[in-house]
């Protein structure tokens, strides 16, 4: 979906969405380089991190 697009799109019977994140390095080979960060229906998920980035 573009950037700029403002439409909402949702999968027929989508409950929710878990939320994996690495930082930093390489891309992920596997699942074990990866950190859940939870689990989002519509709502929005923020969080925070302590990471230094410039």
């Amino acid at each position: 979906m573009h950037a700029l697009c403002t439409k909402r799109s949702y999968v027929n019977f989508t409950c929710n969405c878990e939320v994996w994140i690495k930082i930093d390095g390489a891309a992920p080979v596997e699942p074990s380089e990866l950190t859940y960060v939870g689990t989002v229906t519509r709502s929005p998920l923020t969080t925070t991190s302590d990471l230094d980035m410039h």
